[in-house]
């Protein structure tokens, strides 16, 4: 039937006083309903009477108080307990009759007005009741009026909505419902089209947020909403045109150092060296730590690794001494510590003792510092004069007290396992008792010291003594073995990867002190097996890059596929050799797409088939080791 066809048949019906509601024409005429809804671009019933020169306030509509059971033709207004007498259930029901009603139009009613005041109030119905028709013109009316097309936005306004998607359209998901009315979720959860906006208008949209004061960060934006809970579409538009905020900010050409627009410093990669190369005559260290601890110091340690791929390539290409690169502050004395503590304060860090010890801004020499001479973290901050409000944040701790941590720390005693270190997980409650051990006692093992408990007793070598090497002959004989075979002999290589030998490592260090004694002992030059030296080295000779959209990530990926590069996590951020190694590749995927393997998918590369075996090896020994259990 084609589309004047089904208008002219819509018109019958009007002049002839029929029903015009779509629950009504689908049991007096269904290949009228299925004909409007094969029609592509999408069309939908609503915008048919429209089309036809109707309205739902003109139409007669028409709904029944009883459903009729197709197996035996009696009518009921529900058939849930009627179905029993036929000793089958809805769904079997349902397999037989494909999109059959259970419940009569008039129930479904009284229903939809019971439960739908809310989604009223932002799209009001039209139709009676719902159908599975109705169900896809709703959605598309909430995208026809600017709704923010989110699942979580539609769920919070009309929550009835997706119910009814889940019971009409059986599996369909939110995407694939956008997907029938002829929406891509991609782009059009945003709600809008390329031609909605344009530069100049993304250019107004920011100016006159300047002039207001407003912040113009992604941070900002993301948590600005209208009265129908949406972004500003501009923003959302400059995103997808663009990739990222802050290529759309320089298209529109905004001073991006301004502090309403980010307060950027780093824009290149010179800004990042010329800093770097001042610093270090005004920082007593240029460790990661305290460059955490300037007042722009997460922007310079991101940009850094944005930049250079990390932090020690960053300090390579500044030509920065490596005998300054590591932290060498140590607080000797309680006025060093209040010194450092006030410029915490004064440049409104936290102080809350887990954002001290594991934060972006941590400083542990500090908090171990401030229990050596305050009798608490939170006196210490008293005495460098923090605000009530500071002082309230630096208590934020359930372990306050020396005798609350040894309480805690003797529960956990009647497992000896719990109560090594590396059975602490990244659960609140381990992360406070891990914070405040180090502080009243120096360390985690003085703590379990404190309460009679010998590390040793519970480290897993010492429980489960594996000895596969005692004497130094045995042990020189296997790494001189390790060596002919091309194993790995550096300790990541030992604790991780195919040739894992855990037991060597501990037992050379036993035996000879270090496994850098180990190593000179079989006759090896340590520094051409030691892995750190090794990056540093690499680090030196590459070409530095930068992704600053998400079609660029792409084009690299298809390039090193193209080229059989190696496209799996390790062989792209630790890979020996400079040019495979691109870790600001692995930054701007992850950035772009959320995952590695995502930003694969998208370049159409499959994932297994860059995976390598190794990974699946260890994969299926964890699995199998997982079912044992």
């Amino acid at each position: 039937m084609r589309k004047n066809e089904v208008l002219a048949a819509i018109r019958r019906r009007y002049r002839d006083r029929e029903p015009l509601n779509v629950s009504a024409v689908k049991r007096e005429d269904p290949e009228l309903v299925a004909a409007v809804y094969a029609v592509t671009p999408y069309w939908g019933w609503k915008q048919a009477l429209a089309d036809a020169g109707l309205s739902y306030k003109s139409i007669r509509i028409e709904i029944r108080d009883t459903v009729q059971c197709l197996l035996c033709g009696k009518s009921f207004r529900s058939l849930f307990g009627h179905l029993r007498i036929h000793e089958t259930d809805v769904a079997d029901y349902r397999t037989q009759f494909p999109n059959a009603e259970i419940v009569s139009e008039s129930m479904r009613h009284d229903a939809m007005e019971r439960h739908g005041e809310m989604s009223a109030a932002w799209l009001p119905h039209w139709e009676p009741c719902y159908t599975a028709e109705y169900v896809l013109d709703r959605v598309k009316a909430y995208a026809d009026c600017g709704m923010w097309m989110e699942l979580t936005t539609i769920e919070r306004v009309d929550a009835s909505l997706l119910r009814m998607i889940r019971s009409y359209l059986d599996e369909t998901s939110w995407d694939d419902a956008l997907r029938i009315i002829g929406l891509d979720p991609v782009v059009y959860r945003g709600c809008h089209r390329p031609d909605d906006f344009s530069l100049a208008d993304l250019q107004s949209f920011l100016e006159q947020r300047r002039r207001a004061g407003l912040l113009s960060t992604p941070s900002a934006l993301f948590a600005t909403y209208d009265d129908r809970h949406r972004r500003p579409r501009v923003f959302v538009w400059a995103m997808q045109r663009y990739g990222n905020w802050s290529v759309a900010l320089d298209a529109a050409g905004v001073d991006r150092s301004d502090p309403l627009f980010g307060g950027v410093r780093y824009l290149t990669k010179e800004s990042v060296v010329e800093d770097l190369q001042r610093l270090q005559h005004e920082l007593p260290d240029m460790s990661h730590c305290t460059a955490n601890l300037l007042p722009y110091g997460i922007q310079l340690t991101k940009a850094a690794s944005r930049y250079f791929g990390n932090w020690d390539a960053a300090l390579d290409a500044a030509d920065i001494p490596v005998d300054i690169r590591h932290r060498s502050v140590t607080y000797d004395s309680a006025d060093e510590v209040v010194a450092a503590i006030t410029e915490r304060l004064t440049n409104e860090f936290s102080v809350a003792p887990l954002d001290v010890f594991f934060g972006a801004r941590s400083d542990i020499q500090l908090w171990k510092a401030a229990f050596r001479f305050f009798p608490s973290w939170r006196a210490a901050v008293v005495k460098s004069g923090g605000t009530s409000a500071q002082v309230k944040q630096a208590a934020q701790t359930p372990l306050g007290t020396r005798a609350k941590v040894l309480r805690e720390l003797r529960k956990r005693s009647s497992d000896v396992s719990r109560l090594a270190i590396t059975s602490l997980t990244s659960d609140v409650a381990d992360k406070h008792l891990h914070a405040m051990a180090s502080g009243f006692f120096g360390d985690w093992q003085s703590a379990v010291r404190a309460i009679g408990v010998d590390p040793k007793s519970y480290h897993q070598w010492n429980l489960d003594p594996h000895r596969k090497y005692v004497e130094k002959e045995s042990i020189v004989k296997e790494i001189q073995r390790r060596q002919r075979a091309s194993e790995p002999l550096h300790t990541r290589g030992l604790t991780d990867g195919e040739h894992v030998d855990v037991p060597l490592l501990y037992a050379a260090r036993k035996v000879f002190g270090n496994w850098e004694s180990a190593i000179r002992a079989a006759g090896i030059d340590y520094d051409t097996i030691v892995r750190k030296r090794q990056d540093y080295d690499a680090y030196r000779d590459r070409v530095y890059r930068n992704y600053m959209s998400a079609d660029q990530v792409i084009n690299e990926l298809k390039r090193r596929h193209a080229e059989s590069m190696p496209l799996h996590v390790r062989g792209v951020t630790h890979n020996t050799n400079p040019e495979y190694r691109d870790y600001a590749l692995f930054r701007a995927a992850k950035e772009y797409f959320g995952t590695w393997e995502a930003a694969l998918t998208e370049a159409g590369i499959d994932v297994e088939s860059v995976r390598p075996a190794w990974v699946t090896k260890r994969s299926e020994r964890l699995r199998k080791k997982q079912q044992r259990r």
